[in-house]
């Protein structure tokens, strides 16, 4: 065990020596990568109760993990290590938004009441049309009572927008 720490030592204390040299050479970014790269340590127990990781991984294994890891070559390397431990599930159960959800639900029901009421304004408006012809004492007026003008009888397509 202490032949371990030992051999772990070593190259750190090599390239802490040689840094000197680096930083004449003008490597001082390569020197502090290559620090970065290979200076990782097992940090706090995470008291995760759904993996538990420090209780099903002891600390032998998780101090060779941690070496083995650190002595790969560059960055690179090590990224592509992570990324080869990494798997894609599909999920499971989606949780409802409730914003939204709550939203769209109150813009459905004004449209459809919004609807309705067209629906029996053009209902009274067509009684009352038909009342008008037969009856000549009868007058009918319609007010748009958005703007308070009178409604025109004609299609509103060209007419209500050139007004």
């Amino acid at each position: 065990m202490s032949s371990d720490s030992r051999d772990d030592n070593v190259p750190l204390q090599n390239l802490v020596n040689t840094s000197k040299k680096k930083k004449i050479k003008g490597r001082v970014l390569e020197a502090s990568k290559h620090l970065r790269n290979h200076t990782y340590k097992t940090g706090v127990p995470c008291n995760c109760s759904n993996l538990r990781c420090f209780d099903v991984i002891n600390s032998s294994e998780r101090q060779a993990l941690i070496r083995n890891f650190n002595k790969m070559k560059d960055r690179n390397e090590q990224n592509a290590y992570l990324c080869g431990l990494i798997s894609m599930k599909d999920i499971c159960r989606r949780r409802p938004r409730k914003d939204k959800g709550r939203e769209l639900h109150k813009a459905k029901t004004e449209n459809k009441l919004h609807k309705l009421k067209a629906e029996a304004f053009y209902k009274a408006k067509r009684s009352a049309k038909k009342k008008f012809r037969k009856q000549d004492d009868w007058k009918v007026i319609t007010m748009d009572y958005r703007k308070n003008l009178p409604v025109p009888n004609i299609t509103t397509s060209d007419v209500y927008y050139k007004r």
